[in-house]
This record gives C-alpha cells, sequence and structure tokens, in this order.
C-alpha cells in the first residue's frame, strides 16, 4: 500500500488521505483520528478499498471512503496528512490534464 501512496510503481499516487476530525478526548494517550482516504480514479478504488481496516466505512462519493486511526498528537498528525494531500493534489492535477490533453 505505502507503494501506491508514494507512487513508487506507478505514474501518480492511486490515493490520498484528507483528515476529517479528531477527538479531543484521548484513549490511552492517543486521540482517534478520522480519515478520508480517495483513489484517484474508480479504476483503482477497489484495490485500495480492499486494504483497509474493517470499520471502514463508504460515502456519498463512490471514490472515498472513511476510516480512522489512533495517533499520540493529532495537530501535527493532521499537519502532515493536509501537506501531503496538497502534495498529491498537486501531482493528480498534472497527471490528469496531461492524460486528457492526450486524448
Amino acid at each position: 500500500m505505502h507503494g501506491w501512496f508514494e507512487a513508487l510503481n506507478t505514474d501518480f499516487p492511486l490515493f490520498k488521505i484528507d483528515v476529517e476530525s479528531y477527538e479531543q478526548q484521548s484513549v490511552r494517550q492517543r486521540h482517534k483520528v478520522v480519515l478520508k482516504v480517495t483513489a484517484a480514479s474508480p479504476e483503482c478504488k477497489d484495490e485500495v478499498f480492499g486494504l483497509l481496516q474493517e470499520g471502514s466505512e463508504r460515502t456519498n462519493d463512490p471514490l472515498t471512503m472513511k476510516t480512522f486511526v489512533y495517533v499520540p498528537d493529532p495537530k501535527t498528525f493532521s499537519f502532515c496528512v493536509e501537506w501531503k494531500s496538497k502534495e498529491f493534489q498537486k501531482k493528480w492535477d498534472n497527471y490528469f490534464s496531461m492524460t486528457s490533453a492526450a486524448d
């Protein structure tokens, strides 16, 4: 999954992650963070979503599912995820604008 996320074996990242929310209260010094996992295209969504943990939920968007993680510092985690998501969005925009121009 790491290879798909970082586009190690693909032309572009197959999915990106955004933080939807996090809980202020901690459980054993960990905070629950709800994540939106968005697939880059309908062609790769089944592969990506099939690897999400039990308890992940579908959304109204067929390319997005919700899942969660527990982290010790949700603010720092959210900052890093937001930065990475913006980088991936740029890569998607660049890749898909090139492919649509070639069509």
